[in-house]
Protein backbone atom coordinates (compact mmCIF):
# COMPACT_ATOMS: atom_id res chain seq x y z
CA UNK A 1 0.00 0.00 0.00
CA UNK A 2 2.85 2.42 0.87
CA UNK A 3 4.24 1.78 -2.62
CA UNK A 4 1.13 3.22 -4.19
CA UNK A 5 1.21 6.32 -1.98
CA UNK A 6 4.81 7.01 -2.92
CA UNK A 7 3.69 7.74 -6.42
CA UNK A 8 2.96 11.45 -6.85
CA UNK A 9 0.00 11.02 -9.24
CA UNK A 10 -1.97 8.83 -6.90
CA UNK A 11 -1.22 11.12 -3.97
CA UNK A 12 -2.58 14.13 -5.88
CA UNK A 13 -5.68 12.16 -6.92
CA UNK A 14 -6.49 11.13 -3.35
CA UNK A 15 -6.00 14.71 -2.15
CA UNK A 16 -8.36 15.92 -4.87
CA UNK A 17 -11.07 13.39 -3.92
CA UNK A 18 -10.79 14.31 -0.24
CA UNK A 19 -11.10 18.01 -1.09
CA UNK A 20 -14.22 17.41 -3.17
CA UNK A 21 -15.78 15.43 -0.34
CA UNK A 22 -15.08 18.21 2.16
CA UNK A 23 -16.53 20.80 -0.22
CA UNK A 24 -19.73 18.78 -0.66
CA UNK A 25 -20.15 18.43 3.10
CA UNK A 26 -19.65 22.19 3.66
CA UNK A 27 -22.17 23.01 0.90
CA UNK A 28 -24.81 20.71 2.42
CA UNK A 29 -24.33 22.27 5.86
CA UNK A 30 -24.75 25.78 4.45
CA UNK A 31 -27.85 24.70 2.50
CA UNK A 32 -29.33 23.13 5.66
CA UNK A 33 -29.08 26.34 7.68
CA UNK A 34 -30.06 28.88 4.99
CA UNK A 35 -33.08 26.93 3.72
CA UNK A 36 -35.62 29.13 1.88
CA UNK A 37 -35.02 32.25 3.92
CA UNK A 38 -35.51 35.24 1.60
CA UNK A 39 -33.09 37.57 3.31
CA UNK A 40 -30.19 35.13 3.03
CA UNK A 41 -29.30 35.36 6.71
CA UNK A 42 -28.37 32.30 8.69
CA UNK A 43 -31.19 31.20 10.97
CA UNK A 44 -31.18 28.37 13.49
CA UNK A 45 -34.62 26.88 13.91
CA UNK A 46 -35.32 24.57 16.82
CA UNK A 47 -37.26 21.54 15.74
CA UNK A 48 -39.68 20.08 18.34
CA UNK A 49 -38.85 16.57 19.34
CA UNK A 50 -41.22 13.75 20.07
CA UNK A 51 -40.40 14.05 23.74
CA UNK A 52 -41.65 17.64 23.94
CA UNK A 53 -44.69 18.03 26.25
CA UNK A 54 -47.19 20.93 26.46
CA UNK A 55 -47.11 23.17 29.50
CA UNK A 56 -49.15 21.78 32.32
CA UNK A 57 -52.50 23.49 33.00
CA UNK A 58 -52.40 25.33 36.35
CA UNK A 59 -54.47 23.39 38.89
CA UNK A 60 -57.73 24.91 40.14
CA UNK A 61 -57.35 25.69 43.82
CA UNK A 62 -60.50 25.90 45.92
CA UNK A 63 -60.72 28.62 48.49
CA UNK A 64 -60.91 27.49 52.13
CA UNK A 65 -64.31 25.97 52.76
CA UNK A 66 -65.34 26.16 49.10
CA UNK A 67 -66.65 23.13 47.19
CA UNK A 68 -66.73 24.09 43.50
CA UNK A 69 -68.93 22.13 41.17
CA UNK A 70 -66.65 19.42 39.71
CA UNK A 71 -67.89 19.89 36.15
CA UNK A 72 -67.33 23.66 36.28
CA UNK A 73 -64.41 23.97 38.68
CA UNK A 74 -62.40 26.16 36.32
CA UNK A 75 -65.15 28.78 36.14
CA UNK A 76 -66.53 28.48 39.64
CA UNK A 77 -67.15 31.84 41.28
CA UNK A 78 -65.00 32.29 44.39
CA UNK A 79 -67.21 32.05 47.43
CA UNK A 80 -69.90 29.91 45.75
CA UNK A 81 -70.81 26.95 47.93
CA UNK A 82 -72.36 23.68 46.79
CA UNK A 83 -73.06 22.55 50.36
CA UNK A 84 -75.77 24.47 52.26
CA UNK A 85 -73.97 24.10 55.59
CA UNK A 86 -70.78 25.56 54.08
CA UNK A 87 -72.82 28.45 52.67
CA UNK A 88 -74.44 29.06 56.06
CA UNK A 89 -71.08 28.94 57.86
CA UNK A 90 -69.64 31.52 55.45
CA UNK A 91 -72.70 33.75 55.87
CA UNK A 92 -72.48 33.63 59.67
CA UNK A 93 -68.81 34.53 59.61
CA UNK A 94 -69.15 37.29 57.02
CA UNK A 95 -72.48 38.91 57.97
CA UNK A 96 -72.87 38.10 61.65
CA UNK A 97 -69.16 38.25 62.52
CA UNK A 98 -69.45 34.99 64.44
CA UNK A 99 -68.30 31.39 64.23
CA UNK A 100 -70.78 28.79 63.01
CA UNK A 101 -70.62 25.73 65.27
CA UNK A 102 -73.17 23.58 63.43
CA UNK A 103 -76.41 22.17 64.74
CA UNK A 104 -77.52 23.55 68.10
CA UNK A 105 -77.11 21.20 71.07
CA UNK A 106 -80.41 19.94 72.43
CA UNK A 107 -79.47 20.02 76.10
CA UNK A 108 -76.75 21.79 78.10
CA UNK A 109 -73.73 19.58 78.67
CA UNK A 110 -70.94 21.30 80.53
CA UNK A 111 -69.78 24.66 79.26
CA UNK A 112 -72.05 26.27 76.65
CA UNK A 113 -70.24 26.42 73.29
CA UNK A 114 -69.50 29.88 71.95
CA UNK A 115 -70.72 30.86 68.52
CA UNK A 116 -73.82 30.59 66.38
CA UNK A 117 -75.72 27.38 65.73
CA UNK A 118 -78.81 26.40 63.77
CA UNK A 119 -81.95 24.32 64.16
CA UNK A 120 -83.36 22.93 60.91
CA UNK A 121 -86.99 23.64 60.16
CA UNK A 122 -86.95 21.96 56.78
CA UNK A 123 -84.31 20.35 54.56
CA UNK A 124 -84.56 19.06 51.00
CA UNK A 125 -82.32 18.96 47.92
CA UNK A 126 -83.41 22.45 46.88
CA UNK A 127 -84.46 24.22 50.09
CA UNK A 128 -83.11 24.47 53.63
CA UNK A 129 -84.64 26.64 56.34
CA UNK A 130 -83.19 26.98 59.83
CA UNK A 131 -83.46 29.16 62.92
CA UNK A 132 -80.06 30.70 63.64
CA UNK A 133 -78.69 32.05 66.91
CA UNK A 134 -76.57 31.35 69.99
CA UNK A 135 -77.09 27.96 71.69
CA UNK A 136 -80.19 27.74 73.91
CA UNK A 137 -81.64 31.02 72.63
CA UNK A 138 -84.80 31.76 70.67
CA UNK A 139 -82.64 32.69 67.70
CA UNK A 140 -81.86 35.96 66.00
CA UNK A 141 -83.42 35.05 62.70
CA UNK A 142 -84.14 32.47 60.06
CA UNK A 143 -81.84 31.46 57.21
CA UNK A 144 -83.61 30.51 53.99
CA UNK A 145 -81.22 28.71 51.64
CA UNK A 146 -82.26 27.96 48.08
CA UNK A 147 -80.30 25.91 45.56
CA UNK A 148 -79.33 27.67 42.32
CA UNK A 149 -79.26 26.06 38.88
CA UNK A 150 -75.46 25.72 39.03
CA UNK A 151 -75.64 23.79 42.31
CA UNK A 152 -74.58 26.65 44.57
CA UNK A 153 -76.73 28.03 47.38
CA UNK A 154 -78.18 31.49 47.98
CA UNK A 155 -79.18 32.76 51.41
CA UNK A 156 -81.94 35.08 52.53
CA UNK A 157 -81.79 35.98 56.21
CA UNK A 158 -85.02 36.95 57.99
CA UNK A 159 -84.61 38.80 61.26
CA UNK A 160 -86.70 37.42 64.09
CA UNK A 161 -89.74 39.59 64.90
CA UNK A 162 -89.19 42.18 67.60
CA UNK A 163 -91.56 43.25 70.36
CA UNK A 164 -93.47 40.01 70.45
CA UNK A 165 -94.29 40.03 66.73
CA UNK A 166 -97.76 41.56 67.14
CA UNK A 167 -99.77 41.79 63.91
CA UNK A 168 -102.40 44.36 63.07
CA UNK A 169 -104.39 45.40 60.02
CA UNK A 170 -102.45 47.61 57.65
CA UNK A 171 -98.91 46.50 58.46
CA UNK A 172 -96.63 44.40 56.28
CA UNK A 173 -96.37 40.77 57.42
CA UNK A 174 -94.06 37.97 56.38
CA UNK A 175 -94.07 34.19 56.53
CA UNK A 176 -91.64 33.16 59.27
CA UNK A 177 -90.77 29.74 60.70
CA UNK A 178 -93.08 27.67 58.49
CA UNK A 179 -90.25 25.53 57.14
CA UNK A 180 -91.13 24.50 53.60
CA UNK A 181 -94.09 26.85 52.97
CA UNK A 182 -97.28 28.19 54.56
CA UNK A 183 -100.73 27.43 53.18
CA UNK A 184 -102.92 30.45 52.40
CA UNK A 185 -106.59 29.56 52.27
CA UNK A 186 -109.72 31.00 50.78
CA UNK A 187 -111.48 30.98 54.18
CA UNK A 188 -110.18 31.24 57.78
CA UNK A 189 -110.52 27.55 58.61
CA UNK A 190 -108.44 24.41 58.30
CA UNK A 191 -110.69 22.94 55.63
CA UNK A 192 -110.63 26.08 53.49
CA UNK A 193 -109.43 25.81 49.89
CA UNK A 194 -105.67 26.26 49.60
CA UNK A 195 -104.90 29.17 47.28
CA UNK A 196 -101.12 28.96 47.47
CA UNK A 197 -98.26 27.80 49.66
CA UNK A 198 -95.83 30.66 50.28
CA UNK A 199 -92.18 30.17 51.33
CA UNK A 200 -90.63 31.75 54.40
CA UNK A 201 -89.86 35.36 53.60
CA UNK A 202 -92.95 35.95 51.46
CA UNK A 203 -94.69 39.19 52.43
CA UNK A 204 -98.07 40.86 52.15
CA UNK A 205 -100.14 43.60 53.74
CA UNK A 206 -102.47 42.49 56.54
CA UNK A 207 -105.97 43.16 55.25
CA UNK A 208 -108.21 41.43 57.80
CA UNK A 209 -108.18 39.58 61.11
CA UNK A 210 -107.73 38.15 63.55
CA UNK A 211 -110.31 35.36 63.31
CA UNK A 212 -110.34 32.43 65.74
CA UNK A 213 -111.37 29.12 64.19
CA UNK A 214 -110.29 25.47 64.56
CA UNK A 215 -108.04 26.48 67.47
CA UNK A 216 -106.06 28.68 65.06
CA UNK A 217 -105.76 32.45 64.86
CA UNK A 218 -106.10 33.55 61.24
CA UNK A 219 -105.01 36.68 59.39
CA UNK A 220 -105.74 37.57 55.78
CA UNK A 221 -103.00 39.07 53.64
CA UNK A 222 -103.77 41.02 50.49
CA UNK A 223 -103.63 38.91 47.31
CA UNK A 224 -102.68 35.81 49.32
CA UNK A 225 -105.53 34.71 51.58
CA UNK A 226 -105.92 33.49 55.15
CA UNK A 227 -103.06 31.91 57.07
CA UNK A 228 -102.18 30.85 60.60
CA UNK A 229 -100.80 33.58 62.85
CA UNK A 230 -98.31 31.03 64.19
CA UNK A 231 -96.21 31.43 61.06
CA UNK A 232 -96.74 35.13 60.40
CA UNK A 233 -94.70 38.03 61.81
CA UNK A 234 -94.27 41.74 61.16
CA UNK A 235 -91.89 42.20 58.25
CA UNK A 236 -88.54 43.75 59.10
CA UNK A 237 -88.25 47.35 57.99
Amino acid sequence: MSGWLDRTGYTVLLAFIAGVAVAVIVFMVILRFTGDDDNGELQLVATPTASSTPAATPPVTALPGVSPTPSAAATATPGAYTDPDDALAAFVQRELNATYIGACPEEPAGETPQGVCSVDLYRSEDLVTAIVGPPFSEGIGEAVLTRNEDGTWSIEFLLAPQGGGVLSVGIEAMVFGAGSCLNFREEPRATGKVLSCQPDGATGRVAEGPVEADDVTWWRLDDLGWASAQYLAPASQ
